[in-house]
């Protein structure tokens, strides 16, 4: 378990094993560049699965080779998110995505909420697998935000009064529970 100091020095770091593989102990960044990760690149066949909570001050990427990844209760990527046909359980409690969210792989939602933080401009594109459920959605931060593609709120979709514009997909934006637009 990584309880000390990890110190990331702006690097990236790969998890490839064609075996299962835990990520656990302290990954979330309490200060500039340490304990949390920078890019964070999954690779090969084995399932990823986090145990605890995680950060990544830049990139997160599950390359087309990566087996299935059931994420932490708690994932925070401060640019971008690149799903490249991986199967992902999002985050039973909360992912934050603050740049592009690219997906073609399939997604299973948490019980918790995907919100797009942003401040610059943020696009949610992809080819999704499914209806691609995000469970409940939250957009925040000044930036505008657009989808590509057929997605899929399973919850609720909410618009944040700190959000920048919002822009549905040309095809379906499907919303099952609540919507809400508090700009």
């Amino acid at each position: 378990r990584n309880n000390a100091t990890f110190t990331n020095n702006s690097g990236s770091v790969l998890v490839a094993s064609t075996t299962a593989q835990t990520l656990s102990g302290t990954m979330t960044t309490a200060t500039a560049n340490t304990s949390g990760f920078n890019n964070l690149n999954l690779y090969e066949s084995g399932v990823k699965v986090f145990i605890d909570n995680a950060t990544t001050t830049g990139t997160l990427t599950f390359d087309a080779t990566s087996g299935a990844v059931t994420g932490p209760t708690y994932l925070s990527v401060a640019s971008a998110f690149d799903n490249r046909s991986v199967s992902f359980t999002l985050p039973s409690s909360n992912f934050f995505v603050a740049a592009n969210f690219t997906l073609s792989g399939t997604i299973t939602p948490g019980s918790g909420t995907t919100t797009f933080d942003g401040s610059s401009a943020q696009s949610i594109t992809g080819t999704p697998v499914g209806n691609a459920a995000l469970g409940n959605v939250s957009f925040e931060g000044a930036g505008a935000k657009s989808f590509t593609g057929a997605y899929a709120s399973t919850s609720n979709f909410i618009i944040d009064s700190t959000s920048g514009a919002v822009s549905a997909p040309s095809g379906l934006l499907y919303i099952s529970g609540n919507y809400v637009n508090n700009s």
